[in-house]
């Protein structure tokens, strides 16, 4: 019923194109076939220092907050980083 995914990238860039320009984007097309639909935010970003390895438990806590506060810098989605855009029109959380 769940699938939880942690990776650090070196900037937002390289995620945007992973994410849009890769075949991840043809698995991310069909997430409605293997899960159920989402209210919530499910999909949090927040700056690592270089070396640093964050924890399941510390995402969970980031994606509760930006649930709970929104976009901040402790926690936040592809609409606080202005600089990266294909997320507007790919329909990205």
């Amino acid at each position: 019923d769940m699938a939880a995914n942690l990776t650090v990238w070196e900037s937002p860039e390289s995620l945007e194109h992973f994410v849009w320009n890769t075949v991840h984007k043809q698995f991310y097309n069909r997430k409605e076939e293997w899960f159920e639909a989402i209210t919530d935010n499910h999909f949090v970003m927040w700056w690592v220092e270089e070396g640093y390895l964050p924890t399941l438990d510390e995402a969970k806590a980031r994606l509760d907050h930006l649930n709970s506060h929104g976009n901040t810098d402790y926690a936040f989605d592809w609409a606080h980083l202005p600089h990266v855009k294909l997320w507007r029109s790919q329909r990205c959380a």
